[in-house]
């Protein structure tokens, strides 16, 4: 009777062995093919593969606090993201409204923009079925970024791809050489500087 609950039991823990190894594999392939779609992405944009980091330099101020101050040379990384072809994008999509980046980071990505706050949870830019999902704007948002504000999602995925990288932002050194986001649109480029970065309730007011 015991060898037969020995047997049971290494059958059963054999199976959820092939089951957790399944589902491992699974995300791995799906993560392959999610960055294989956004790769693609920025070969057809154009995007620069790095950027040089022009962005304020950041030192302290009375008090202790630190606060960016304006850079006095001209930003390299604006005219070279000023050349990414979006039209490329909107053609293969034409929900594609910009592309969003931080240099010298995993975060460079196309910016979609749905009709509701679902689909690009679970679908890249390509309209692919992918739980890697996509950078999109809230869809109630205007795509010139001309609102008081624009909220932007994505996942924060654990091998730091999508927005994994934002989490870093806990890190103020890690602040400091990457003080700024820059988003391509139609308009041209804007560069935004960080001056806050915390984790909230995901049904918080903010």
């Amino acid at each position: 009777m015991k060898g037969k609950w020995i047997k049971a039991l290494k059958i059963v823990l054999a199976v959820i062995l092939a089951v957790g190894l399944s589902v491992v594999l699974c995300r791995q392939m799906e993560y392959a093919n999610g960055a294989a779609d956004y790769n693609e992405a920025a070969e057809l944009a154009g995007v620069p593969k790095s950027l040089p980091s022009a962005a304020p330099a950041v030192t302290a101020a009375p008090g202790g606090s630190s606060a960016p101050e304006p850079a006095e040379e001209p930003d390299p990384a604006l005219a070279l993201l000023a050349q990414v072809d979006l039209a490329a994008l909107q053609a293969v999509n034409g929900e594609v409204k910009g592309w969003i980046c931080i240099p010298d980071t995993e975060l460079s990505y196309p910016l979609m923009l749905g009709t509701d706050n679902q689909y690009y949870l679970n679908h890249t830019w390509q309209r692919n079925r992918n739980g890697v999902g996509a950078i999109f704007l809230d869809y109630r948002a205007s795509a010139d970024f001309t609102d008081f504000y624009t909220l932007i999602y994505g996942h924060r995925m654990n091998d730091t791809s999508m927005f994994g990288s934002i989490a870093r932002y806990k890190n103020v050194e890690y602040w400091q050489a990457h003080p700024s986001v820059y988003i391509i649109c139609e308009d041209g480029v804007k560069r935004y500087d960080i001056f806050s970065a915390f984790e909230t309730d995901v049904y918080s007011d903010v």
